[in-house]
C-alpha cells in the first residue's frame, strides 16, 4: 500500500506549481481512507 500510495503522490506533485518540498500532497491518512472509500461497499 505504502508504493501505491507514493506512485499516486507522483501526478499530484508535478500537477501543482508550488514547490511542497518532501511532503506528500496527500497524506498517508486521506489516502488511506479514500482507499477504503472505493474498495469498501456502502450502505
Amino acid at each position: 500500500m505504502y508504493n501505491v500510495w507514493r506512485l499516486t503522490n507522483l501526478p499530484f506533485r508535478d500537477a501543482v506549481d508550488v514547490y511542497l518540498g518532501e511532503c506528500p500532497p496527500i497524506p498517508a491518512g486521506e489516502f488511506t481512507e479514500i482507499l477504503a472509500f472505493c474498495l469498501v461497499p456502502g450502505d
